[in-house]
């Protein structure tokens, strides 16, 4: 197989996104080659014009159709910045919430973990709310809140849904989920 220039004569091929797919010839036959990898998963695939007709504009739908398909299915966990499931280790279960004891000029609370760029450099950011003012639920609620409206703000920047993270099998929390979980984890804890 011969990889040749993304052009077609009498069609303009740059109003096609064909990020991930390159003009081939096989055989002495032309058509599309699609290679893709996400999530350690490969998908590589040949589409000749012969096999659509003839017609290297459908050979190109079907690869972009594909294509699209298989980045649907298999999101890069490293495109969205940030862990989408809590570590079995966390005491809490929810990336980016915290509990945290109190302590000199801090009183006990939930804190929201997230990054701001502030001056071309990323910084990591704490915003703590504090249980005596808030209230246990309501403070563990802000946190969350909190965390949960930096990560859609993350999502949407790779233009990622977060219902499309649990449909390819992300354990993505919303926040009335994460806080079901973090109330389901602290309850053997507190009925002690």
């Amino acid at each position: 197989m011969k990889l040749l220039p993304n052009y077609i004569m009498g069609i303009d091929i740059d109003i096609y996104d064909t990020s991930n797919i390159y003009r081939c010839e096989s055989g002495g036959s032309l058509g599309w080659y699609l290679k893709i990898e996400r999530s350690k998963k490969k998908l590589q695939k040949q589409y000749l014009d012969k096999m659509y007709q003839d017609s290297a504009l459908l050979a190109l739908h079907q690869a972009m159709a594909d294509r699209d398909e298989f980045k649907a299915n298999n999101m890069n966990a490293n495109m969205i910045g940030f862990q989408v499931s809590g570590a079995s280790n966390s005491m809490l279960g929810v990336p980016g919430v915290t509990f945290h004891r109190k302590r000199p000029n801090q009183s006990e609370g939930f804190s929201a973990t997230y990054t701001i760029e502030r001056d071309g450099e990323i910084i990591k950011t704490n915003k703590a709310f504090s249980i005596p003012q808030h209230g246990f639920e309501k403070a563990l609620r802000l946190a969350i809140k909190t965390r949960k409206d930096w990560e859609k703000k993350q999502l949407e920047k790779v233009g990622v849904d977060p219902l499309d993270l649990r449909l390819a099998g992300r354990n993505y929390l919303d926040e009335e989920m994460a806080f079901q979980k973090i109330m389901a984890r602290l309850k053997p804890i507190s009925s002690k």
